[in-house]
């Protein structure tokens, strides 16, 4: 469920909830790509993109790419480190 052309950017971090509007709140490190720099945020999670096995400490790779309405979303995701930080 990646955008044709892959994601915009590619992030690391670590998940601290997963939320019931099926998005996920997360620490990350920066993101020189998107100009973003370290922060804890929430971020949507495209449709169809899975966070089975993932729970609150799992560490990520997370690629991000824009919505229809312009703002970034979590469109692909996988564990790191076997997925604890």
């Amino acid at each position: 469920n990646i955008t044709p052309d892959g994601p915009e950017a590619w992030g690391q971090g670590v998940i601290n909830d997963i939320l019931v509007t099926g998005g996920i709140n997360l620490t990350h490190e920066p993101i020189p790509a998107i100009g973003w720099p370290d922060m804890t945020m929430d971020m949507a999670v495209k449709e169809g993109v899975s966070l089975d096995g993932l729970e609150p400490g799992s560490a990520i790779r997370f690629g991000l790419g824009k919505g229809p309405d312009g703002m970034f979303r979590i469109e692909a995701i996988e564990p790191l480190n076997g997925g604890k930080s």
